[in-house]
Parts: structure tokens; sequence; C-alpha cells
């Protein structure tokens, strides 16, 4: 998984922050996963999901709303109405 997250950032479809947060998240999952004397923490926990929905958010999310919102931006500046989702 390391390689995988550093390969992300390497090509530039993560930034750096989102990457460290991928690194922290694995060694956390990894932490939880296996018998260990590290005990994750509700703080830790509330960090995590934050962290996946904030990767989640950038990878997937976000790419799609810029592509519609740029959609909606180009039909304006040529004086057509954008067509409602679904069309």
């Amino acid at each position: 998984m390391y390689d995988q997250i550093k390969d992300l950032s390497g090509k530039g479809v993560i930034p750096y922050t989102l990457c460290e947060m991928s690194h922290t998240l694995r060694f956390l999952r990894n932490k939880g996963a296996h018998v260990s004397e590290y005990e994750i923490d509700k703080e830790e926990v509330e960090a995590m999901k934050d962290f996946v929905t904030t990767l989640l958010e950038y990878v997937y999310v976000a790419p799609s709303k810029l592509a519609a919102l740029k959609a909606t931006i180009e039909s304006k500046k040529k004086g057509r109405s954008p067509k409602p989702e679904g069309e």
C-alpha cells in the first residue's frame, strides 16, 4: 500500500498532505488489524474517518463536481442553458 500511495502522489493525483494522511491511515489500520500494544483511541478514530472522507472527496467527488461546474460555465459563456443532470 505504501508504494501505491507514493505513486499517486508522484503522479500528482494526490498532493503531499493527502499522501501523508494516507500513510497515517495505513499505519493506524495496520495497528488496528494486528495484535499490538498500540491502542487506537477515539480521537484517532475520528481523525481516520475525517481523513478517509477527505481522500474520497478529493480523488472521486471533487473531480466530477469540477467537471460539472466547468460545463455550466462553458454553456453560459456560449449563451446556452446547461442541460439538467440526467438528460
